[in-house]
């Protein structure tokens, strides 16, 4: 079995909340789970981190992402499908796509 990096174990995260859900197909069939907050050791850069885990439960991929502005730690505030709304304490949000592993305009939802 190959070891998979996973950032939880560094502490290199300091997360705000996070979301999981089983993906019905859209992923192979993967639960994933998403977490977000900012980086431990610069805490104005954002950070998405989606982990996924196979029918066993046993984690197969991590991707980190970093949000497109340093804004300081995000949160889920809303979801829609594999469409999560993340906010910054500033008022800024930000669309990501868990599918994708990506930001996305909020034009691409």
């Amino acid at each position: 079995m190959d070891v998979v990096d996973d950032p939880l174990s560094k502490k290199v995260i300091t997360f705000t909340n996070g979301w999981v859900s089983e993906t019905n197909g859209t992923m192979n069939g993967k639960t994933v789970g998403v977490g977000v907050g900012s980086l431990t050791d610069d805490p104005e850069q954002g950070v998405v981190l989606v982990r996924e885990f196979d029918e066993k439960r046993a984690l197969i991929s991590t991707v980190q992402v970093l949000t497109p502005e340093k804004v300081g730690p995000v949160k889920i505030v809303d979801y829609g499908g594999m469409k999560l709304t993340l906010a910054a304490e500033g008022g800024q949000q930000f669309i990501f796509n868990v599918a994708a592993k990506k930001f996305v305009e909020r034009e691409q939802e």
